[in-house]
């Protein structure tokens, strides 16, 4: 069987950022770590799992609550998965840094970077970095897991193109 290569190893930096007055990673700035992933389809639990487990905040959104509740399984699965390879050994505590959101506005609140991993249709890019163009803080990074459009395709009339890129 293979190994996934889509890991991070985990850091000493300790929990990831909480809510409320729970113990916080906070950047060099003091900051909290912050990330929004759009779309909790595999590539969205992918990289939900990198992030957590370099200790960001990591909020997952979705505007299907079918598919929430599926990456809640698909992520606990990978985590087993890795684990099982003694490649994490910590599966609880990367799970308590991914929070599930039902609100767009919510899941970017606050969010230095924004991974989105919605279809790969024209369209439906244009809408949501439309969107995410307007609600997010102006420095944040809006990255697209797309595999075949340029950022230049769903990005060339917004003016926050400069900050928008494929990852």
């Amino acid at each position: 069987m293979r190994v996934p290569c889509w890991y991070l190893p985990s850091t000493p930096a300790g929990p990831c950022c909480m809510q409320n007055s729970e113990a916080v990673s906070r950047n060099s700035e003091n900051h909290c770590k912050t990330v929004a992933i759009i779309g909790a389809g595999l590539i969205g639990c992918g990289w939900a799992i990198v992030f957590a487990r370099a200790r960001w905040r990591v909020n997952l959104y979705d505007i299907h609550q079918h598919a929430r509740v599926a990456a809640q399984e698909t992520i606990a699965a990978q985590l087993h998965l890795l684990e099982s390879y003694n490649l994490c050994s910590d599966t609880n505590e990367i799970q308590s840094c991914i929070h599930f959101e039902t609100d767009l506005k919510t899941a970017v609140q606050g969010a230095n970077y924004i991974q989105e991993c919605g279809p790969e249709n024209l369209d439906q890019k244009c809408k949501i970095f439309r969107e995410l163009d307007e609600i997010t803080l102006p420095a944040a990074i809006l990255a697209s897991s797309s595999s075949g459009l340029m950022a230049s395709q769903f990005a060339a009339d917004l003016s926050g193109r400069n900050r928008i890129l494929v990852a």
